[in-house]
């Protein structure tokens, strides 16, 4: 009886000890803000996905879909002294979109649009019938020389014969502006003449129907003058709603109901942040065009939301990111245009509320465990620990004191920590090394968000620490965020890699140069090289786009090949430049040879003859500003070159 007594005592202190130690455990992993810095981390992550495909649409937007400028300077050579006026004939207007019509097609096909239009300030009297071309592609991804998939909307009837193409049901001889939404026209021409640079007057429209029944796109349109700065009308390219989503995925996670992403766009700093562009029987069915968005901010430094007022609807999150559409001090500079992009409350927050569930059960199932025999608590505890270890989430937790040199941690600090059987026994009995250790770990890292890179036989590793003391007593939770850290490294290069030929694009171009801006000085060498293609466009014309992608592509690698020693960015469809430092002009003009000469063996299985045209330009302190005025001597320079080989 003794005995059986001694040990009931025993098993009591046992499961006291136990019950009191899972206590303090599920106390610690809460005051540590492992569960806030679940929710902070699925914050970023999400937000970091929205920034993605924010900076991927702004560039097919700004850099693809609005790279026309060659066809504008064309349509402007039409209006000469001799070009119509209004009050002539329309005759002569028909004869003139007849010569203007293969340029508006070709700009269509060029920058793959879904359409393209020119509307002209020549109105019938006591109407608001503008005379106008406006074309349609219903496949933008693939030219067709016999303009298979190419309809015209609006124009003469003699331009769809000479160019052998089909009218819409809606089609119509001039376009009414009173019978549909005419921003895209009256807000680009109201500023026709401000300046020469019409990429500065540009207009993004919100979504509207081009002809009643048509399908909704959004335009960008430019105002045009003749070469006196007589007003001539406008033109400019069209997206369908249809086709700007297939540049963004339908889905943010693995549910079955996904709600994607919308645009929503600001008249100005003080408006509502309205609800612009739309797809999906889901979208529509929480959100209504032009309605302003209610958000509840949650976490200002990711930009991300709680909905509000969506009804009976599950409880949605959003993702806003800001696109730069217009230039600064431009007409259009206040009317901003967002990125939203949508998720179920229940998906984003899932690894926080899995770590509430599994803190929850695991207090109350110690509680209940600890009534039974010490055995069966001791197996517990090291089944519970196993399924820690294989949990979505790893976590490690130690405790230090200042009245003892000892260091109690969780099974899973010294596998987060990578620490030897040796290392781990010797630091929970010295405290002093186990903080040495940690410091020395914070002075490798060179990372300000206060992340650990581990290195361990050519394997890395991240791990975040987060550190309090109170009352003499310190408590550390340590988080693996691998994962994490190389969702963000992918998606940083993503951001500043041109899909198509590898080098860097021109939003890398942009960021780096300002870089370069505030380091430049007297006695510094840089050089930029600008280069440009030759014949591309003879190249699409004649052997398709895909001829035309490998001949840019092959342009890339010679580039990057010929100038080892610098940074390669592309800026433009068949425009790259290089960034050279601490390069000689006598190096550069030998890497200038090669590189023309590297273009010429792409003739021998292309079928055509290429070429590159190239110029560049030293970096001069005493009348260079910056980089932009070193680019613009190098393009200068390059022009030359190109008007040499024309001769």
């Amino acid at each position: 009886m003794k005995s059986k007594s001694i040990a009931q005592k025993l098993a009591l202190a046992f499961i006291v000890s136990a019950v009191l130690q899972s206590i303090v455990m599920w106390a610690v992993l809460v005051a540590g803000g492992v569960i806030r810095h679940s929710k902070e981390n699925s914050y970023a992550i999400f937000a970091e996905k929205v920034s993605g495909q924010a900076d991927n649409l702004e560039n097919q937007m700004i850099s693809v879909w609005t790279n026309f400028e060659h066809y504008t300077a064309q349509i402007r050579q039409y209006f000469t002294d001799e070009a119509i006026k209004g009050g002539e004939t329309a005759g002569s207007v028909d004869e003139l979109l007849e010569g203007i019509a293969p340029v508006v097609l070709d700009s269509m096909y060029y920058t793959k649009t879904t359409g393209a239009f020119l509307i002209l300030n020549e109105v019938e009297p006591g109407t608001n019938n503008h005379a106008a071309l406006y074309f349609r592609n219903a496949n933008p991804n693939r030219t067709d020389v016999r303009n298979a998939s190419t309809y015209m909307l609006y124009g003469p009837w003699n331009v769809a014969q000479r160019l052998h193409l089909v009218t819409d049901a809606n089609w119509g001889y001039r376009l009414d502006l009173d019978a549909i939404d005419s921003d895209f026209y009256g807000k680009p021409f109201g500023n026709v003449g401000l300046t020469e640079d019409t990429k500065l007057l540009g207009y993004w429209s919100k979504p509207f129907r081009p002809a009643p029944g048509a399908e909704e796109v959004i335009t960008y349109s430019v105002p045009l003058d003749d070469k006196k700065g007589n007003p001539i009308g406008v033109f400019g390219v069209e997206i369908s709603v249809h086709h700007l989503y297939k540049n963004l995925p339908a889905s943010q996670g693995p549910g079955p109901e996904s709600y994607g992403y919308i645009i929503g766009t600001r008249d100005g700093e003080d408006s509502p942040l309205r609800v612009s562009v739309l797809n999906g029987a889901l979208q529509k069915s929480v959100f209504s065009e032009g309605e302003p968005l209610e958000l509840d901010l949650v976490d200002e430094a990711n930009g991300i939301c709680r909905l509000k007022g969506t009804g009976e609807q599950k409880e949605l999150y959003a993702g806003v990111n800001e696109m730069g559409m217009y230039y600064n001090n431009t007409p259009f500079s206040g009317e901003k245009w967002y990125l939203i992009g949508l998720i179920d409350g229940s998906e984003l927050l899932k690894s926080p509320q899995q770590i509430s569930t599994i803190l929850a059960i695991s207090f109350l199932v110690s509680l209940f465990l600890g009534t039974v025999l010490a055995l069966v608590i001791s197996r517990w505890f090291t089944k519970y620990s196993r399924l820690m270890e294989l949990s979505e989430v790893p976590v490690g937790v130690f405790e230090m004191s200042r009245h003892n040199n000892r260091v109690l941690m969780t099974m899973q600090v010294p596998r987060l920590l990578r620490l030897s059987r040796e290392q781990e026994r010797r630091f929970a009995r010295d405290r002093d090394a186990f903080s040495a250790y940690l410091r020395e770990l914070y002075e490798q890292s060179e990372n300000e968000d206060g992340t650990l890179l581990l290195d361990s036989c050519g394997q890395e590793s991240w791990i975040r620490i987060s550190r309090k003391e109170r009352n003499g007593v310190a408590v550390g939770v340590i988080e693996d965020v691998t994962e994490e850290m190389r969702q963000k490294k992918m998606l940083e290069v993503e951001r500043d890699c041109d899909g198509m030929t590898g080098v860097k694009n021109r939003m890398a171009f942009e960021r780096e140069t300002a870089a370069f801006n505030e380091e430049l000085e007297a006695g510094k060498s840089l050089c930029m090289v600008m280069c440009d293609l030759n014949g591309l466009k003879q190249a699409n014309d004649r052997f398709g786009h895909n001829m035309g992608d490998e001949y840019i592509r092959y342009a890339a690698a010679a580039i990057r090949k010929t100038f080892a020693w610098g940074e390669v960015y592309r800026i433009g469809g068949d425009e790259f430049v290089v960034l050279l430092v601490n390069r000689l002009p006598d190096e550069v003009r030998g890497e200038v040879t090669a590189l023309k000469r590297e273009m010429k063996h792409f003739g021998h299985y292309s079928g055509f003859r290429p070429g590159i045209s190239v110029g560049y330009a030293f970096y001069d302190a005493e009348t260079d500003r910056s980089l932009s005025d070193v680019l613009d001597r190098a393009d200068k320079a390059m022009y030359e070159d190109k008007y040499h080989k024309e001769q």
